[in-house]
């Protein structure tokens, strides 16, 4: 009984050590299969890693590979702006060269042009003496000498004549005379013929005299005609001279600009900073501040009644403003006229009131410059016809104390300035004048009642004042803001600059009124258009 005890506490004993190995065996197997799983985890962990890995290896190896072609492009595209650089430098080069050269042959030409002028002033010189001095010969040998020669022979002439006749009478008067004595008869008569024939031969040679001295006259005018007309004749050509050399230096001034621009566009792509070197420069490589081309309309001055424009090719350059008729004339150093920079007094926009005449449309496009007559060079012909326009613009104009009044009527608000009273009306404009030099405006009823109404004008008879205008058209407003902007800048620094208002008002009172008490006194107000400085005191 005691064995079957122990056996079944052993057997209990081994079947408690069996669930308890079971139990740690499964525990074990449970771990394991954790660690399996966590493994498995980890595998697909290190799979996707590894794909990310090899992708990334993909990606980068082809980075690599663009990175070379594009290493290998960026080589090759050095390699070619290299050979551009060296063609450009060459080719750069060699414009250097030929602009150096063109330069050098206009400067020849310059320098000939000069000496040219510099002859033509001294033999202009030389023709003024000898004509001063053909004058000078003329007057004091012909009208002196030969004049009072030719007086006192004939007075001779006259006086022997006179004695002669008076003998003769008294001879005729004797008694002895009526005596018929034939020896004296005889005697009187031959001493009567001989001084006949005296009287003849010296009345011959007076009129030999006299027209060897006309003829004399004559050859001595014809000199001095000839010498006028060489003179003239040499001028017209210093002065084409003087026109060519002023296209040619504004040329040159063109080429100047041209090479710098060339020589800094050079330097700025040697060190990358291209944008930043030439922003001051326009297209053409010219600086805008001291050139500037195109095209404008002047008047044509044809048609009394109306503005008829003519366009011209205008250029200004630092120191001159050059009209072309065609930019091939430009091209030919051709100009028709010159102007002066420094002689310039100012530039602006115009009014109604300035270009009455011109349509409405046109105005806004108008500008005027001012400037003084020395500082024009014409070519020949066109002065000619500026002569000839300025005889057929005085058609239907009043002269009056060097006033030069227009007949007109205003429909703006305008005052007399004589009276100071309204001189225009919308409706019923009375009838006005105004001066085309001085743009006074005044009632026509002061002219047709014969008052003493107004000064003399002063741009007439100022001697210090020489001012001319000019009216141009541009081909659009912002043109002409362009050209008034340009023009002013350059007057500012070069023209005439005045210390005064030169744009007044048309409505402003340029002289003073001549009332009762100031009549008889010529002391008017200056006019506003013209500089202060110049102006007599």
């Amino acid at each position: 009984c005691a064995l079957p005890i122990y056996f079944s506490s052993l057997y209990k004993t081994q079947v408690k050590e069996l669930k308890e190995e079971v139990d740690e065996k499964n525990k074990q197997i449970q771990d394991l299969s954790s660690d399996i799983q966590n493994m498995l985890q980890e595998k697909d962990s290190i799979g996707a890693q590894l794909q990310l890995a090899l992708a990334k290896a993909d990606s980068e190896q082809l980075a690599r590979q663009i990175a070379e072609e594009q290493l290998s492009d960026v080589e090759k595209e050095k390699t070619m702006l290299d050979l551009e650089i060296k063609e450009f430098m060459s080719k750069h080069k060699n414009e250097m060269n030929k602009k150096d050269s063109m330069i050098g042959v206009l400067e020849g030409l310059k320098y000939t042009y000069e000496r040219d002028i510099d002859i033509l002033v001294r033999e202009k010189n030389d023709i003024n003496n000898q004509i001063k001095t053909i004058s000078d010969e003329l007057t004091k040998k012909s009208n002196n000498n030969e004049t009072e020669k030719l007086r006192k022979q004939l007075e001779d002439e006259k006086l022997k004549k006179t004695q002669a006749v008076n003998k003769l009478a008294e001879v005729m008067n004797r008694k002895e005379f009526a005596e018929p004595r034939g020896g004296k008869s005889k005697a009187a008569n031959a001493e009567l013929k001989r001084k006949e024939k005296e009287n003849r031969k010296l009345q011959q040679e007076l009129t030999m005299e006299r027209e060897k001295y006309n003829k004399t006259i004559e050859k001595m005018q014809r000199d001095v005609l000839e010498a006028q007309l060489s003179v003239y004749e040499e001028s017209q050509a210093r002065q084409r001279l003087q026109m060519e050399i002023d296209a040619k230096d504004s040329e040159m001034e063109q080429l100047r600009q041209k090479l710098t621009f060339i020589n800094s566009d050079t330097s700025s792509i040697i060190s990358g900073n291209n944008e930043g070197n030439v922003s001051n420069l326009d297209e053409s490589g010219v600086a805008p501040d001291s050139y500037m081309e195109g095209w404008l309309a002047v008047p044509n001055r044809t048609n009394v009644k109306k503005y008829d424009w003519r366009k011209q090719f205008v250029v200004v350059s630092s120191r001159k403003v050059l009209f072309y008729n065609s930019e091939s004339d430009k091209q030919n150093t051709d100009p028709i006229m010159v102007l002066d920079i420094d002689k310039l007094f100012h530039v602006r926009p115009v009014s109604q009131g300035d270009v009455y005449r011109a349509a409405a449309k046109d105005i806004p496009r108008i500008f005027q410059i001012l400037y003084a007559s020395e500082g024009e060079n014409r070519r020949p012909d066109e002065a000619a016809q500026e002569s000839t326009s300025s005889a057929a613009d005085r058609v239907g104009v009043i002269s009056y104390k060097g006033h030069d009044f227009i007949p007109l009527n205003f429909r703006t608000p305008t005052s007399c300035d004589s009276c100071h009273k309204p001189v225009w009306h919308v409706i019923h404009p009375p009838p006005a004048l105004e001066c085309k030099r001085c743009h006074v405006k005044v009632h026509k009823d002061h002219f047709d009642k014969n008052e003493e109404f107004i000064a003399y004008c002063k741009v007439t008879y100022d001697s210090s004042i020489q001012a001319k205008e000019l009216l141009l058209l541009a081909e659009s407003t912002e043109k002409q803001k362009t050209w008034v902007q340009h023009l002013s800048k350059k007057v500012s620094k070069k023209g005439i600059v005045s210390t005064g208002n030169l744009g007044t008002a048309r409505g402003s009172k340029q002289y003073s009124s001549y009332g009762p008490q100031q009549r008889g006194h010529l002391q008017g107000g200056k006019a506003t258009t013209l500089p202060p400085q110049n102006r007599n005191s």
